[in-house]
């Protein structure tokens, strides 16, 4: 099996053809073909579609249809395994049906469909556990007993269990939305989900994926009147709450906003199976209604940032982070939000959030372990571009709402309202996000940022300045599109890395006239074949001025590897 290995550290190239059976080569970091790209999954009323985004030719193929149903698609989720080169959707219809496909590195196939019921948003949640590469779906009933249904996808013998109920403990009416996140962390078989029932309570249960049992709920229901916008909407339309793990502890964080209530409100539950949930707790300095909320966990520290758009006293964006004890107090309503771990509501003009929309969202990006930045999507005002902030882990601070994306944007979208917002990072590359957005016109555009090392944020079209699509489904009334990068490649029995157990190895070179790194590529059996190794300039290193001399040495007496 030929694979075309790709790396990035110094711009040059060198071609080989070399039949390995054991041994070393002397190079920078050498990646698999497929790291860094991604799927982008959407409906255009009937028709299941994707796009592949090939991130060494910076584009996204052309449409390619999975399936089609009876009815429009109006809510799609996509999630990407840990350990394969896989990906698991799913997709609810306006019929109220729900639909799994899985993605094997090849193809798509229809797993299995169940009923699920018609909502805003969406009744179902997809999670791999990280150490097993199982996935949990979790959805509604549409039922009022057993009210929660649940199947697992056994990565071990590549088969689904049966249908599982699971009967709420703290809700009792038909579960009308679905939240879940797992722990990433290797080790880690944990997953947690939230659930909003159309009495709008609000409930959450932690998933032990090593014994594959739930734990409890909350001694309590977290919330018997949820967020809905009173007036507009009788049962939870927005995702007024949402979930994340800290990184590091992981412990468990969900936040929430209650109907006509301007404070912030949340619960932990400590790591592992056996932790136990806190009591809700009121944060009284959060000036606005949490009706559009999101988290997202900085992989490098136990911060969590939150974004929420409201509609309930003007559309204002509030941002704050989590710092993995507590939530700041005081509002900055000056901009820059230039005080230390203060809350940021400078923002006032947002578009309005409507049922099943979702304004902003939120994403971290980082060169270093220390060097990471949150950045908020969202939209203001009906201008073109998109409209962004970002908050540096360092100050502590989110500065001032930063430059609109216009021109490298392509001026997209256009100047409506945007009604989806999702950033996705790179797992390959932590300085690099992809955002998909949805306007009313029904267009589906795509974004990449790039951090680059000096700090700065370079925006530009991934989708080449035009709409993947132009007939996106429930543009106004669903969450019709979603995207996710690989986190695995396949690279049979062909491994890269110091020690040969990896498939990736940032491998950087110490001192002048020192060999730069090594990575080894080893066979189970016979010989393997290497067409191709780029190495590709980074950060300040200027390959014809700073480096005299590289070679690509292959060696096969491991006990003097720098001869």
């Amino acid at each position: 099996m030929n694979r075309d290995l790709r790396g990035l550290y110094w711009g040059l190239f060198a071609a080989l053809m070399i039949a390995v059976a054991g041994g070393y080569f002397y190079a920078p970091e050498v990646q698999a073909a497929s790291q860094g790209d991604a799927i982008i999954f959407y409906g255009s009323s009937t028709s299941v579609t994707y796009r592949t985004w090939d991130s060494l030719a910076q584009s996204f193929s052309a449409p390619m249809q999975a399936t089609t149903t009876a009815h429009t698609i109006q809510h799609a989720v996509i999630k990407s395994s840990p350990v394969a080169e896989e990906m698991i959707a799913g997709f609810q219809t306006t019929g109220g049906d729900l639909y799994i496909m899985r993605w094997d590195g090849a193809a798509w196939s229809t797993e299995w469909s169940v009923t699920v019921g018609t909502s805003s948003i969406q009744r179902f949640d997809i999670a791999y556990e990280y150490a097993s590469g199982e996935a949990l779906i979790a959805y509604s009933a549409n039922s009022t007993t057993n009210e929660l249904r649940y199947r697992v996808w056994q990565n071990g013998s590549s088969t689904w269990t049966g249908e599982q109920t699971y009967d709420a403990i703290r809700t009792s009416n038909i579960i009308h939305a679905v939240q879940m996140t797992q722990f990433a962390s290797s080790s880690s078989h944990d997953i947690g989900i939230a659930w909003a029932d159309t009495s709008n309570d609000l409930s959450a249960n932690y998933w032990d994926g090593s014994a594959n049992v739930w734990k409890t709920e909350p001694s309590a229901a977290l919330s018997t009147n949820l967020a809905v916008d009173t007036g507009v909407w009788v049962t939870v339309g927005t995702w007024a709450f949402d979930i994340a793990f800290e990184s590091l502890s992981g412990e468990l964080l969900i936040a929430f906003g209650n109907e006509a209530v301007n404070d912030l409100q949340y619960a932990t539950r400590g790591a592992g199976p056996n932790g136990a949930w806190s009591s809700v707790s009121t944060v009284t300095g959060f000036p606005e209604e949490p009706v559009d909320v999101e988290l997202s966990s900085d992989p490098h520290s136990n911060r969590i940032a939150y974004a929420n758009n409201s509609p309930d006293s003007g559309n204002d964006l509030e941002l704050a982070v989590w710092s993995g004890s507590a939530w700041p107090t005081t509002n900055d309503t000056t901009a820059p939000c230039s005080t230390a771990n203060n809350i940021c509501g400078t923002e006032t003009s947002v578009d309005t959030t409507g049922n099943g929309t979702s304004n902003n969202s939120v994403e971290w990006l980082a060169t270093s372990t220390a060097t990471s930045f949150a950045v908020v999507t969202y939209d203001d005002s009906n201008a073109a571009g998109i409209d962004w902030f970002v908050y540096a882990k360092g100050s502590d601070t989110w500065g001032s709402a930063q430059t609109d994306c216009t021109t490298d944007c392509s001026n997209q979208p256009a100047a409506n309202d945007d009604k989806l917002h999702r950033n996705r990072n790179n797992p390959f590359d932590s300085s690099e996000m992809l955002w998909i957005g949805v306007d009313v016109n029904n267009d589906l555009f795509a974004k990449k940022l790039k951090l680059n090392d000096n700090g700065t944020f370079t925006w530009s079209s991934a989708d080449g300045g035009v709409a993947l699509t132009d007939n996106i489904s429930s543009a106004a009334a669903g969450l019709a599109a979603d995207i996710a990068y690989f986190r695995h490649v396949n690279l049979a029995d062909v491994s890269v890395g110091t020690d040969g157990s990896q498939t990736s190895e940032l491998l950087i070179p110490s001192t002048s006239q020192n060999v730069g790194a090594k990575f080894e590529i080893t066979s189970n059996s016979g010989s393997r074949t290497v067409t191709g190794i780029t190495l590709t300039e980074s950060g300040s290193v200027n390959a014809q001025t700073n480096l005299d001399n590289i070679k690509l040495v292959y060696d096969l007496d491991t006990s003097a590897p720098y001869d």
